[in-house]
């Protein structure tokens, strides 16, 4: 008798999601729920899988395994400051500072 296939892994690439959610009253925790054969695999090696369905995995993982960064905002400088920062940091590698 053959068997099914998961359902995750016979989505199309723009139909996989994975969510991340922390509840109010645990923010030690992190659950997330993932039908993506690739978060899967992921999480598969760092994460205690807590429940699978058809749909997909769900985890959990601890609070210090997430880390949510901000984009770095790119720098606009006018040439005399680019000049200015060069000098400086010219200056402090002389001294050995850095």
């Amino acid at each position: 008798m053959a068997t099914q296939p998961l359902f995750y892994k016979t989505l199309d690439l723009e139909s996989r999601e994975t969510h991340l959610n922390m509840a109010g009253d645990d923010t030690k925790t992190w659950r997330v729920f993932s039908d993506d054969a690739y978060w899967i695999r992921r999480l598969d090696k760092i994460a205690e899988c807590v429940r699978e369905t058809g749909q997909g995995r769900e985890y959990v993982l601890q609070a210090n395994q997430v880390i949510i960064r901000a984009i770095p905002k790119k720098v606009e400088l006018t040439e005399e400051q680019r000049n200015a920062r060069r000098e400086s940091f010219a200056k402090l590698r002389a001294e050995g500072k850095l």
